[in-house]
């Protein structure tokens, strides 16, 4: 066999890899929005039953409480509701303001709220209650030695300098770490998988021959670029020269194919043990070096599922 054929043989194996690891890769994409959209809807279940319990809960409480006597009732029949007489105003004017309870057969007088047009002849003026100003008494008595002091600000008050009060300035709030923002993501706290993604400028590669690998686990893992960033199981945030800080990626469900067969187990040390998570949380960052569209593991990192 020439050197052509077999390099030929070479690049249909790694695209019938690649293309394995897309279709996966979008089933496990379906399995987590099936995953998430399920524990959304447990949990708006939750919360419906607890509101429909606590309403039951408060009206058998209620209906205790009326049943024992203990909730207040009206006890005057003069005020009691669709009893109580409305005043009836009989003269409004600019003075003052009458009105009488028929009910009670007393005369009210009340303060008037606003002037209005002046009285009509014929209205009947029920005067307000009038207040003699009373003239202050003068005093032989010699002002105390304070008022010896000549004011000099606004009403009389001497000019005082405004005591400087101490400013409590808060603390800035700290910025969280490049570790701490992945563990957010897809978290009510946190930003979106793309949203990360982009904001880090995040390369995203995967293993190619996970088909092969799924047969046969010893073969060494081939990591290459993915075609889009949320298909690849792994994103690489740029470090300086052709080295990444590499994590998994968080959109996707970390089970047992992705974990042996699509190499999370060779760049990761973790506490899986087997099943299925929609959380990672990531310890510490693989360390991968980037040759061309090719990937290669320089240092293990650590991750954390569940």
């Amino acid at each position: 066999m020439d050197y052509e054929t077999q390099k030929e043989i070479n690049r249909l194996t790694a695209r019938i890899g690649q293309l394995e690891m897309e279709l996966d890769a979008q089933q496990k994409h379906n399995r987590a929005l099936n995953a998430r959209f399920n524990e959304r809807l447990a949990d708006i279940e939750k919360l419906i039953e607890s509101g429909a319990l606590k309403g039951e809960k408060n009206k058998s409480e209620k209906k205790k409480k009326r049943d024992k006597g203990e909730v207040a009732e009206w006890q005057d029949s003069d005020y009691a509701p669709g009893k109580i007489s409305a005043p009836v105003f009989e003269h409004i004017t600019a003075g003052s303001i009458v009105s009488s309870n028929k009910k009670r057969g007393k005369m009210q007088q009340f303060t008037p709220l606003a002037l209005g047009d002046m009285p009509r002849p014929d209205d009947e003026v029920v005067p307000l209650i009038s207040v003699q100003k009373r003239e202050p008494k003068k005093s032989g008595l010699k002002p105390p030695f304070f008022a010896a002091v000549q004011p000099t600000g606004q009403q009389g008050m001497p000019n005082v300098a405004p005591q400087p009060r101490n400013a409590v300035s808060k603390p800035a709030p700290r910025e969280k770490s490049f570790a701490e923002q992945f563990n957010d993501v897809g978290a009510n706290e946190g930003m979106g998988g793309a949203e990360f993604a982009a904001k880090f400028n995040l390369r995203a590669f995967s293993c190619a021959n996970i088909g092969v690998r799924i047969n046969r686990p010893e073969a060494a893992p081939i990591f290459t670029d993915a075609p889009a960033t949320e298909r690849g199981d792994f994103w690489a945030k740029p470090l300086k020269g052709e080295q990444y800080a590499v994590m998994p990626n968080p959109m996707l469900m970390y089970d047992e194919n992705r974990h042996r067969a699509g190499g999370l187990v060779d760049a990761f040390s973790s506490n899986y043990r087997g099943g299925t998570f929609s959380r990672i949380r990531l310890v510490r960052p693989a360390i991968f070096a980037a040759e061309g569209y090719v990937w290669k593991i320089v240092s293990r990192g650590e991750i954390k599922v569940g």
